[in-house]
Formats: C-alpha cells, structure tokens, sequence
C-alpha cells in the first residue's frame, strides 16, 4: 500500500498522460504536473545509435548547431527573443534521441512552439558555425574528462562492443573532423521528420486538446518522412577495461550486469531492487545513520568516499550496477562488499529491506521535477509509442513483494557475468576472474 504522503501525489500524477498522433504521424503528449512554469520538448528519434563509424557524432554536432539559429532567425536575433519572452532554451543530445527544450510562461506556449519548429526543420548550419562548432567538440573531446564521465563511457563502450550502442553520442575526433554542412543537411533531412519527433509539454496549465492544435499550426507541414527502421538489439558483452593512473588521489569503477528497459514487466523489480542496494556519500552530514545495510559497512571501515546503484535505460536494453570511489588500498574491499550485497538480493532479502526500499523509491518518484518527466515523457513515446505515468509504476512497485523481487535479481544477476569500467589507482582493483567468481555461492 502507498505510504499516506504519497497517495496525494500518486493521485496527482494520475491518468494525466495524454497522447495523440497527427495526420503526419507526429506524436503530441502531454502531462499536468506541478509546475510554475511549461515545458515544452522536441524529441528527434535518433543519436549515436544510428551512427555509422564514419558519421558518429553527427547527431551531437547537429542538435548543438540548431540553437545557432535558423534561415529565417539569426543567432541574435533569437537570443533577444526568448530573453524578451523570459524563457529559455536548451538541447541535448545522447545515445538514441536529440530533444530541443523551450520552457516559459504558459502564455507563450504557442510562441515556443513556433520557435521550436522554425529551428527544427529550418536549421542554418552556416559555414562558420559548423566550423567553430566542429572545433569547440575536437576541444571537448582532446581535453582532460571528468573520471565519471570516463567510467560511464568505457562501461557502456565494453558493455555493448561491436554495437552501435557502443559509440560515444559526442563521437570521435576522426569522425567529427570529417563532417560537413552537406552531411548535417542530409541528416536532419531524413531524421527531422515527422513520423520521428515526438512533441511533449508538461505543467500546470497544459490544455491537451489546446496544445495540439498549436502543435498543428507549427509542425503540421513537417513531412511524414520514413519511420526509423527496427534497430538491431545490442548484445552485452561481459568484459572490462582498465585505465590505470597512479596520480590520481581515488579510483573511480563501475560494475554492471543487463538490465531491461522501462516496457520490461521485471522493470519495477529491477529498480526496488537496485534502491535495496542504495548510496553513499561521505560528504552528507547523515552519512553513518543510512538505511543500506552496505552503507552502513561502507561507513563504519571507510571504504569508499561515495557510491550509487545506477539503473541506465535504453528502448531496448539497460545497465544496472553500482558506481563507486574509494582510495587505492579501500576499492578491494568495497567491490567485496558491494558484490555480497548483490548475492544478498538473490538469497537473504528481507521483509524490512523491501519496506524501507519501497519508501525510498516510492518518495523519489513522487518527488521527480517536470523537467525530468518531460525527458520520460519524449523517451517512452519514442521507444513504445506509449505514455505510462509515475503513479502506474508506483502502484507496481508497492505490489512487490520480496520473493518478486529475489527472483528478478536471481535472473538478472546471479551467475552472471558482468561489464566492468576503472579508472585511476587500480592496482588493487579485482582480476576479472575473481569478479565473476563471486558472482555466485556454492549452495547446497
């Protein structure tokens, strides 16, 4: 049953999904959230994924270049008219979609959308600004990157080798430099379409019939282009890779097995199971009295400066794992205890883990922002055509019981092997071997 402060939000959250198709095959949804202001999102069906080796990158360059302004709004000119709006605009861009951001004063929302449209299907890509543009991604790439960012590229990169999934979204620097105006014409020509762009909005004044009709007047003349073919699943891979640097003052790792995408029925058991799992930063005030039974561990002998269990999505497949830092004598220790922690889901749960799980995660999803709704909201529809809300997969997690919940993390995890990522002072980081030997008991 949900915890009483959360029935308000649930009910809040509740059958506010809306989602219609236009005559183009545009996908229109929306959700009422709280919010002061609305948020209106582009979703393009489309990023490193859909990459060749010769054009990885493209995506990225293509999304940041929009924002440089259109044939019809130069840079300035649309600097100074979001600004007089007291609105802004952002763009991002990753492994499977691009997505174009407006968020004002619901009375704007039709200018938005104007806005939105004119720089989606109308992109200047002038000369220079791909030049400067290509320039600044060759800079960003050749520059020192923050060991997150490391870890997380070289899992996935491991995890999904030989695959499309593989690629870094912001590409490689052969790649990049090879790019020209005509290749990113030629690309938002056939992946700009309608039958690959979902339109989202979220807030508190969302009119779902009123917000199509606008969405009608600005991307009604969008051709319907073709829809995106089956995408090859991406195998996972066991593997790992090493980046050893002595100079760094903590080891950065992460560990990983398959998971399944958010449409998976184990999904909601997946993620309770991974909030069993819980975090750690010895930065919080609180950070001896966690719930986590491995925090507690970690805390009491200091062995790590922070960790988390990750759950990372993708249409078709996921990585769930746990990411952590710890100094170089503590990260064999920690990795130990964070893999018994892992066969403790599949053998020893408890009633009382499940609990307090459930009102971790129960609270978190109550408390997600209508930011980040509107990037679920654009991801689920591209991925499944489908909108499902927080509340249905809160009603699903608060279902679970501990045997669901073993069962899913025995499929998932036991006797698995795993993707593995490390990076800086890792001489005591564990042989694969021992890794993947301890990803099983011997029981009788």
């Amino acid at each position: 049953a949900f915890p009483p402060y959360f029935k308000m939000a649930a009910a809040a959250l509740r059958n506010t999904h809306k989602l219609t198709a236009l005559s183009n095959g545009l996908r229109v949804v929306t959700a009422k959230v709280p919010s002061a202001v609305t948020s209106v999102g582009v979703f393009v069906d489309g990023g490193s994924r859909s990459e060749t080796a010769q054009t990885n990158g493209i995506s990225a360059l293509a999304e940041r270049l929009v924002l440089k302004g259109s044939t019809n709004r130069k840079q300035d000119k649309l600097e100074k008219e979001v600004a007089a709006l007291g609105a802004t605009l952002a763009s991002s861009s990753c492994t499977e979609k691009s997505s174009f951001v407006f968020r004002g004063q619901s009375k704007y929302t039709s200018k938005g959308l104007e806005i939105l449209s004119d720089l989606v299907a109308n992109p200047a890509f002038e000369a220079a600004a791909v030049e400067a543009e290509k320039k600044a991604v060759l800079g960003e790439l050749n520059s020192k990157k923050n060991p997150t960012d490391v870890v997380n590229h070289y899992l996935r990169a491991t995890a999904f080798q030989g695959t499309a999934l593989g690629q870094a979204p912001e590409g490689t620097s052969k790649a990049v430099q090879s790019l020209t105006r005509d290749d990113l014409l030629k690309h938002t020509a056939s992946n700009y379409v309608a039958s690959r762009i979902v339109v989202a909005a979220t807030g508190d004044d969302v009119d779902h019939d009123a917000f199509v009709r606008n969405v009608e007047a600005s991307f009604g003349k969008f051709k319907a282009g073709s829809a995106k073919g089956p995408v090859a699943r991406a195998g996972f891979t066991g593997s790992e890779v090493r980046f050893r640097d002595d100079l760094m003052p903590h080891a950065h790792y992460a560990v990983a097995v398959e998971g399944v995408p958010t449409s998976h029925e184990d999904y909601p058991a997946l993620l309770l199971a991974s909030a069993v799992f819980g975090s750690f930063d010895h930065a919080h005030p609180s950070y001896k009295r966690l719930s986590s039974s491995l925090a507690q561990t970690t805390a009491e002998h200091g062995l790590a400066a922070k960790y988390t269990s990750f759950y990372k999505t993708y249409s078709d497949t996921a990585l769930w794992g746990f990411y952590g830092v710890s100094d170089s004598h503590s990260i064999e220790d920690f990795v130990y205890e964070a893999q018994q922690t892992w066969m403790h889901l599949c053998t020893s749960l408890n009633d009382a883990e499940i609990a307090r799980a459930k009102a971790n995660l129960l609270r978190s999803l109550a408390d997600t922002d209508a930011q980040t709704i509107l990037n679920q909201l654009g991801s689920s529809v591209l991925a499944t055509n489908s909108a499902p809300t927080l509340a249905g997969l809160a009603e699903r997690v608060a279902d679970l019981t501990v045997s669901d919940v073993k069962k899913a993390a025995n499929h998932y995890v036991y006797d698995k092997c795993p993707a593995v990522s490390c990076y800086g002072p890792i001489e005591q980081f564990p042989d694969y071997n021992r890794l993947r030997g301890a990803m099983y008991w011997l029981r009788l």
